[in-house]
């Protein structure tokens, strides 16, 4: 390590460590910023990919549901609103039980 020169004092070497510093902190949050947005960026991606799986996944229900009702409806005999309604009651008893089981 060479050893500074004569002329150069305290105060210039500390300006220059503080210098050095504020570089060195620009630059490191320059690099969590754009950290921080190709996180954001990826994470955009992800609720729009979970969403249209989501969507697809309600519009898969409803029309099983949909099946489910129709089933009942030709093999039971029963009228369509009753089939509705027994379908429904179903859904949500199994739903009710479902969320009994989690405990939020």
């Amino acid at each position: 390590m060479a050893s500074p020169s004569p002329n150069v004092t305290i105060a210039a070497l500390v300006s220059g460590i503080l210098s050095d510093a504020r570089d060195l902190l620009s630059v490191e949050l320059k690099i969590a910023w754009a950290q921080f947005q190709e996180e954001l960026r990826r994470t955009k991606v992800s609720a729009a990919a979970f969403a249209f799986a989501l969507g697809l996944t309600l519009l898969g229900t409803l029309l099983l549901m949909q099946m489910v009702v129709q089933l009942v409806y030709v093999y039971f005999g029963l009228p369509l609103w009753g089939s509705y309604g027994v379908v429904g009651l179903a859904g949500l008893g199994i739903g009710a039980l479902f969320l009994v089981k989690c405990r939020w």
